[in-house]
């Protein structure tokens, strides 16, 4: 499967998850309404839900396929779908922004949004829906003479991809960064069940790092 290919079911996807007239038409859903009031890119390009939705997704794989450690996404999709369809993940990221809005303005300055903050805010939100046993989980096998798993934290690899996609879409002060977060959120959990589809399929390898091998495959073709 080429990237091409891979984003274009991921965009099938997101537009079945917010079909209208009864779930029978696919549509962009909110993203018709920010793609409207964010104009034009950095390009001078007139934004449509198409080109947004790329560009979230093409800077959601290269941020994934940055991470040090491969992701086991039988395991890790699992952990954190509970909290990408919760309120509490927008909460934290909400939160996220209003701390460093008030730490801006005591500096009279602007300051941008870290993953390390944006991190710590996601790991309060697994607490505060319960789910605090998933802040790291098992990555990887651990059977004899097998590679040991290594520890993933799911709210770190949550927060470097929406601090990348927000990096590149959305400037820090833009009005329209509240409607456009939750829309970050939803194409992260489509473009996470994508990835946990194709990782458990097998066709590019049983384990993280073989499945890493065709990420990093994927993040080239996104930045070309």
């Amino acid at each position: 499967m080429t990237y091409a290919e891979l984003r274009a079911a991921t965009a099938q996807a997101y537009c079945r998850q917010n079909a209208a007239f009864f779930g029978l038409v696919p549509t962009w859903g909110p993203l018709w309404n920010c793609a409207g009031q964010m104009g034009t890119d950095q390009f001078g390009r007139a934004t449509d839900p198409q080109s947004l939705f790329n560009r979230i997704h093409d800077t959601g794989i290269r941020a994934i396929a940055a991470q040090q450690t491969p992701v086991d996404w039988s395991q890790t999709y699992a952990a954190v779908k509970p909290l990408l369809e919760a309120q509490p993940f927008l909460t934290a990221i909400q939160s996220a922004r209003w701390e460093l809005a008030t730490s801006a303005a005591d500096r009279d300055g602007s300051l941008p949004l870290t993953k390390e903050l944006l991190a710590r805010h996601i790991r309060d939100a697994f607490a505060r829906a319960g789910l605090q046993h998933l802040t790291r989980i098992r990555n990887g096998p651990t059977a004899i003479g097998v590679s040991q798993a290594r520890a993933l934290d799911p709210s770190t690899l949550l927060a470097t991809i929406i601090t990348a996609v927000l990096g590149v879409v959305c400037p820090p002060t833009a009005a329209f960064s509240a409607i456009l977060e939750p829309i970050i959120a939803a194409v992260i959990k489509v473009l996470f069940s994508s990835l946990t589809t194709q990782f458990t399929s097998g066709t590019y390898g049983a384990s993280p790092d073989a499945f890493n091998a065709q990420l990093q495959q994927w993040a080239k073709e996104a930045a070309s």
